[in-house]
């Protein structure tokens, strides 16, 4: 799910690769792993509502990452 999301962005299919991120954030996580890669669709999804003017719900979606995340968010800081 989730390299389709990517493929999509880089077709420039936003709509279709925002559905196909929520997708994969939406998967259950039973182990570190799988942890990772929902961030990474989170992380996918705040970008896109970013990059489409929608703040609010890009920062919301960059916040459900957690802060030990070794992700960096790459979206607004975090406060």
């Amino acid at each position: 799910v989730y390299f389709s999301g990517v493929i999509q962005v880089q077709q420039g299919a936003y709509p279709a690769a925002l559905e196909q991120f929520e997708a994969c954030a939406s998967l259950p996580a039973p182990d570190r792993r799988r942890e990772e890669l929902r961030e990474l669709c989170q992380l996918a999804v705040g970008r896109i509502l970013y990059e489409a003017g929608r703040y609010g719900e890009a920062i919301d979606r960059y916040q459900e990452v957690g802060r030990d995340s070794p992700r960096p968010c790459s979206g607004p800081a975090r406060s």
